[in-house]
């Protein structure tokens, strides 16, 4: 997507669904475009047992394959 076409698209307030389900959860959400391609890159805040739970579902699901 072009730089261009990305202003036009915010200003219309187009693609408010995907910020306000981030916004939800306290994240954010950050829209770069250039002639290379269009990144989407999404923060959201994490607490220390959501973080060790991630981890141990990545251990869980690595054991299972």
């Amino acid at each position: 997507m072009s730089p261009e076409k990305l202003s036009e698209i915010q200003s219309r307030g187009s693609g408010v669904g995907m910020r306000e389900r981030v916004r939800q959860f306290e994240g954010t959400m950050k829209i770069d475009s250039d002639t290379a391609g269009t990144r989407i890159s999404f923060w959201f805040p994490t607490s220390p047992k959501a973080a060790a739970d991630v981890e141990t579902l990545s251990s869980e699901l690595e054991a299972r394959a």
